[in-house]
């Protein structure tokens, strides 16, 4: 996971309110054309094909949309307008596996799960505390992680947490690497919330 900056674009009228009447909903509808919309959507299209084929969030063709945008916002008369950067989280999936004795397992990363180096991370794997006692730190006295591969099982934590809960502790006792497994099918999402530091 890693922070990046995004752009908003932003349109002022230079005129006051006092010197310019309110815009009338009416006469914007009678500027939004059929063919003004194909236009921009051929464009947004042609953009997302040249990247990729998308145009999300924290990529190239994310910019490139942003930069065409701003482009044409510009050409309108009496607006300022200019690209203002803010901070947002991105994640992106490379790759994802977890290998013992030559088995590769399959391997989901979570939204927003810390990255390893290119090269991956190798260390022994050692079955972290059972259950919901994987939940608390505590229970980390006496089990030797440091720099290791700790194992857990997927579960509700006291917090309502099931990831993060797990992975926390496990960190806090010198773990490298955390990985939950699960034995049923579940629907997984995200390591934790937007907002969780837990690099």
């Amino acid at each position: 996971m890693k922070l990046t900056t995004a752009a908003a674009l932003l349109a002022l009228s230079p005129l006051t309110e006092a010197t310019k009447p309110p815009v009338s909903s009416k006469k914007l509808q009678k500027l939004i054309t059929e063919k003004g919309l194909m236009h921009n959507l051929k464009k947004l299209n042609d953009i997302a094909y040249a990247n990729g084929g998308n145009r999300a969030f924290g990529l190239p063709g994310y910019a490139a949309s942003v930069d065409f945008i701003y482009h044409e916002i510009s050409k309108l008369k009496g607006f300022k307008t200019w690209k203002q950067d803010f901070p947002a989280n991105f994640t992106q999936t490379l790759a994802a596996e977890v290998t013992v004795d030559d088995e590769t397992f399959r391997t989901v990363a979570l939204t927003y799960t810390p990255s390893t180096s290119e090269d991956g991370v190798t260390a022994e794997l050692v079955h972290g505390p059972e259950g919901e006692a994987a939940c608390d730190a505590a229970n980390y006295e006496g089990l030797d992680v440091e720099g290791k591969v700790v194992l857990v099982e997927r579960g509700l934590c006291p917090d309502g947490t099931t990831f993060a809960g797990k992975v926390k502790p496990a960190a806090a006792a010198g773990a490298q690497v955390v990985v939950i497994y699960s034995v049923r099918r579940t629907f997984i999402t995200t390591i934790t919330s937007y907002h969780d530091n837990l690099n």
